[in-house]
């Protein structure tokens, strides 16, 4: 791929982990219980960067909640936790 660079030693590696969350959807809105903590974590964040920008911003700034990201809310953590609880106590 680089013939100039045959035979030349690697100086350092740089390895990153890109976040996923557990369900594979991105997070998305405010930190329930928290109105001024908004948590935006996407393992595609860089291909909806701008899409996803300029929604969190009209978001933020106009405190208009907007169903674009419904399913991707924090919540739904803390719904699943709720519910797998309810299901245990029955």
């Amino acid at each position: 791929m680089l013939p100039g660079a045959r035979g030349v030693g690697l100086q350092g590696l740089t390895l990153g982990f890109r976040p996923l969350p557990e369900d594979g959807f991105p997070i998305v809105g405010y930190l329930p219980g928290s109105d001024d903590v908004y948590i935006a974590v996407t393992h595609s964040g860089v291909t909806l960067a701008a899409i996803m920008g300029e929604t969190i911003r009209r978001e933020i700034l106009t405190d208009i909640t907007l169903d674009t990201f419904a399913p991707y809310r924090p919540q739904r953590f803390i719904d699943r936790v709720t519910n797998s609880q309810a299901f245990l106590h029955r």
